[in-house]
């Protein structure tokens, strides 16, 4: 096998395969990245047998064939090429491969590629297209929530979710939920399926997020799949069932308050500075004041926020981290949050910006924390 290749484009393409690879792995062949070069197109694969990734890449075929490469050399190597030089690699009948580029040369000993995992099939029939830039929103504005305990793993996944026109995406881990919504273009009949936290990563750390591309989603019984710009990312799905929130989300509140987003979020930012102490910001809320203060071994802070209440006052404990992350990814300037009492979920969403279908695109919801008193 002979193959040429441009040496930004193809060190590109071996950042974004490789992610697949694993390196705790007692079988060698998932450490590799597979080249193949036997048709007309030149394709680069890496699988831990869980996740897939192929890609077709831009090359000039000399001689044809295919050889498994440990990932992670074949990477270092690249990397450390000329700018300016194309990359040769020449693999002979014994699976030696020499990387040559410019002045520089690297020998190294390929694998065969019989015991590479072949890309899993997939069905076709249920296929979503969503904007890339949306589908990397959604993911980064839920996938802070997943649960990283593999005690449930159901919880170590999001849980996408598919009625009519509706797609919704789910996290949670025990202390907080994070839903987002997305109105689909067709209807569909109910899907629900637990996706891997790592597949999802992956596939938006690897897509462009350009809102001119789309990526075309397909669900199967055992897997899903990701095809977007001459790539297909298949991942195994996990078995089990999601916790139906809807146990725990309801409309009932006694205290609800409007407040500008980015004054709450540098606010709590402020109080991260004591989080190693584990101990909660209080938020005492009353008339139009939040009064916010935390007091710990090290220091004590106090500030408070002008905000609209409407209900009851309430004094309530929170882990300020908690409701950091979902401040982070909401775009909203003024934020609705509503509260029971000092002992049930502060949840927060939009529904109240959609009267005309009554419903959110965004919620999330937040556990308290007992406060203690020094």
């Amino acid at each position: 096998m002979k193959l040429i290749f441009e040496k930004k484009s193809f060190l590109d393409s071996i950042i974004k395969v490789q992610r697949a690879s694993s390196q705790r792995t007692t079988l060698p062949i998932l450490e590799c990245i597979l080249i193949d070069a036997k048709n007309n197109n030149i394709f680069l694969s890496s699988s831990d047998n869980e996740l897939f990734i192929k890609k077709q890449v831009e090359g000039k075929i000399e001689e044809k064939g295919s050889v498994a490469i440990e990932s992670k050399m074949l990477l270092d190597i690249i990397k450390k090429m000329p700018e300016d030089e194309d990359i040769i690699i020449n693999v002979n009948e014994n699976k030696k491969c020499i990387i040559s580029s410019g002045k520089i040369e690297y020998k190294i000993m390929g694998k065969e590629e019989e015991n590479f995992p072949p890309l899993p099939k997939f069905d076709k029939e249920i296929n979503i297209d969503i904007n890339e830039f949306t589908f990397k929103n959604i993911v980064n504005q839920t996938i802070f929530s997943v649960a990283t305990n593999e005690l449930n793993k159901t919880l170590t996944g999001e849980c996408i979710e598919i009625e009519k026109n509706i797609l919704k995406i789910i996290s949670l881990d025990g202390f907080r939920v994070s839903i987002r919504k997305l109105v689909l273009d067709k209807e569909y009949n109910k899907i629900k399926k637990i996706v891997p936290a790592k597949t999802l990563q992956e596939v938006s750390r690897i897509i462009d997020g350009n809102v001119e591309n789309n990526i075309k989603i397909y669900l199967s019984e055992n897997n899903i799949a990701f095809e977007f710009k001459n790539t297909i990312i298949v991942s195994n799905i996990i078995n089990g069932e999601f916790f139906d929130i809807n146990k725990i989300i309801n409309d009932d509140y006694t205290t609800k308050i409007k407040i500008n987003r980015k004054e709450l979020l540098e606010s709590l930012d402020r109080f991260m500075i004591f989080s190693n102490e584990k101990k909660p910001v209080i938020l005492e809320i009353k008339q139009n004041i939040l009064n916010l203060t935390l007091q710990s071994l090290v220091g004590e802070l106090k500030e408070n926020i002008q905000i609209q209440k409407s209900g009851n006052d309430l004094m309530i404990g929170f882990n300020s981290k908690l409701i950091l992350d979902a401040l982070k990814v909401i775009d909203d300037e003024i934020i609705n949050m509503y509260f029971t009492n000092s002992k049930t979920p502060c949840y927060i969403n939009d529904k109240e910006n959609n009267e005309k279908n009554n419903d959110y695109s965004y919620l999330y919801l937040i556990l308290p924390t007992n406060i203690i008193k020094n």
